[in-house]
């Protein structure tokens, strides 16, 4: 068995051993109890706005991302000096956008088409059709009303599926 193989072997038996004790999956490497979810975790994976404070933390608004220095003596001169400690920023084109609202959306609770067309148009499905129904065919993906989301197999797969989306 190789690396990658052991992986996912492990991997597995993890999903198997939560879900059969009552843990929800409810983002490819985050297991809960439901209705406890960590709500930080959920507005990230939502794809939502954000402002965090302290070192190393990051935040997110309409199309723009920054963080902060991460060493906390030059964080707390950063803000003494500047009034912030904001060390890089990115601000993220339209297809930049639509992309992590993909993946975001399929790495956690699945992709909403109905929300997907509302926000950034319907291009993003139809070039994905093909792929998409390649994924149904092979049980790495189901859509079930409008709604697209990975198998348990899928999620093994997650980061190459990703990938191969246009």
């Amino acid at each position: 068995m190789n690396e990658d193989e052991f992986d996912a072997s492990l991997y597995e038996t993890t999903m198997k051993f939560l879900n059969n004790r009552g843990f929800n999956q409810y983002e490819v490497s985050n297991f809960c109890k439901v209705g406890f979810e960590c709500e930080h975790n959920l507005i990230y994976w939502q794809h939502k706005n954000y402002i965090s404070f302290g070192p190393s933390a990051h935040s997110f608004l309409e199309n723009k991302r920054w963080w902060n220095f991460s060493g906390v003596k030059q964080y707390i001169g950063k803000v003494e000096k500047n009034g912030n400690a904001v060390c890089g920023e990115e601000v993220l084109s339209n297809e930049e956008l639509l992309d992590e609202f993909v993946m975001l959306a399929l790495r956690s609770k699945g992709l909403d088409l109905n929300e997907l067309e509302n926000i950034h148009g319907n291009y993003w499905l139809i070039r994905n059709r093909d792929y998409l129904n390649d994924l149904i065919a092979n049980k790495l993906i189901i859509e079930e009303k409008n709604f697209i989301k990975f198998t348990s197999n899928g999620y093994l797969f997650c980061d190459e599926i990703l990938q191969k989306f246009k």
